[in-house]
């Protein structure tokens, strides 16, 4: 991720080690990203994926696909996550939900917002300028059943 004077090697060096997503929150809020989206560099887009598939585990996510040419539509609406990937091989991002394997073919940016509680959302954007908004969040914690 863009960083200042390397600050951004400590979210990325915390990503890989796998921590627990409350320290991973607090090494993103220390990080001192503005309160919008940054660019991801491609350079690290494997491993960022790798990282946050494990520290996103058991959150669910919604997507939203925003085409000129489709107008907005929502993809999947908030489904548990079960994975999200970079493949550089076939140049694609793949997230894997439950029912739903959706695929981002040749994504040429890649932003992530980040808020004061953590990970908001990240926009992929397609060589075509295709938008895909991906925002995640906690399941709902409903009562046991009497």
């Amino acid at each position: 991720m863009e960083n200042r004077q390397g600050e951004g090697r400590d979210l990325l060096t915390t990503l890989r080690a796998g921590r627990e997503t409350k320290e991973l929150l607090f090494v993103i809020r220390q990080w001192r990203f503005p309160m919008s989206a940054s660019t991801l560099p491609k350079s690290e887009w494997s491993g960022f994926f790798a990282t946050l598939s494990r520290t996103l585990e058991g959150k669910q996510a919604e997507i939203e696909v925003l085409s000129l040419d489709l107008g907005d539509q929502v993809e999947a609406e908030w489904l548990p996550l079960l994975g999200i990937a970079y493949d550089p091989k076939n140049d694609l991002v793949e997230m894997a939900l439950q029912d739903v394997d959706h695929m981002i073919p040749k994504p040429k940016d890649i932003y992530v917002d980040v808020g004061p509680a953590g990970l908001l959302m990240i926009e992929v954007v397609s060589a075509d300028q295709t938008r895909e908004i991906i925002k995640f969040r906690d399941p709902l914690m409903l009562p046991a059943p009497h």
